[in-house]
């Protein structure tokens, strides 16, 4: 499924933002980060019936959608993802994030 962004809003980090406070780490390009690794896995990840968030193999995994405008830094924010069922939303301003 396809789901535009709206307001032009796009997966992205702005320079000098850092991680959110559950560090589960801040990509260096597009905005997206599970695993360790930035960008969207190759192999997938799901919510699972039970309410997990899995890699495409099965296993437990956490990670952070970075979204912003680019033509306004106040826009940054982030939603992280919690393998055990668990979805934080954060707002980013100079003097970092908040819920």
């Amino acid at each position: 499924m396809t789901v535009p962004l709206e307001s032009g809003a796009q997966f992205m980090t702005f320079s000098g933002e850092t991680d959110t406070p559950d560090s589960f780490g801040i990509p260096s390009t597009g905005g997206i980060e599970f695993g360790g690794v930035a960008g969207a896995r190759q192999q997938g990840c799901s919510f699972q019936s039970d309410g997990t968030f899995t890699d495409g193999s099965g296993n437990p995994i956490n990670g952070t959608v970075f979204l912003g405008s680019p033509s306004n830094n106040s826009t940054a924010g982030a939603v992280t993802v919690l393998a055990n069922r668990r979805v934080r939303r954060y707002y980013y301003s100079r003097s970092g994030w908040s819920k």
